[in-house]
């Protein structure tokens, strides 16, 4: 998984999100391109966005080419990523096709719930 330029600060990702970057990386090996972060705390995002909090990152997508080769990888990533940590992940494919394609991932309420808490998941 890499930034895809210096605007992208992947050290700034909680230590909750960085662990996913061996499966994001396996997931897209399987489709045979590089993982590409596109936002962490970075960029232009809705008030009270998790990406200001190091708990949420953008995913390129574009470099796949067709809806059905996202949608396979988003299916790929939301599966594996729920069989390791059920519960603990949201995984959305925004906007399949469009200009702004991609696969946001972000800590769930109950990952929230846990970091806020003191609770560090396993």
């Amino acid at each position: 998984m890499r930034a895809k330029n210096d605007s992208v600060d992947l050290d700034a990702l909680c230590p909750e999100l960085s662990r996913l970057a061996p499966l994001i990386d396996c997931c897209y090996s399987a489709f045979e391109c590089l993982a590409i972060v596109t936002a962490t705390t970075n960029g232009h995002h809705m008030k009270g966005s998790l990406h200001y909090r190091g708990l949420a990152m953008d995913l390129r997508v574009k470099n796949l080419g067709a809806v059905p080769r996202q949608r396979s990888l988003h299916s790929c990533l939301k599966r594996n990523i729920d069989a390791m940590y059920p519960g603990l992940y949201d995984t959305l494919l925004e906007d399949p096709g469009g200009e702004h394609a991609h696969i946001h991932c972000e800590a769930s309420p109950t990952l929230l719930a846990q970091i806020d808490h003191g609770v560090v998941p396993a």
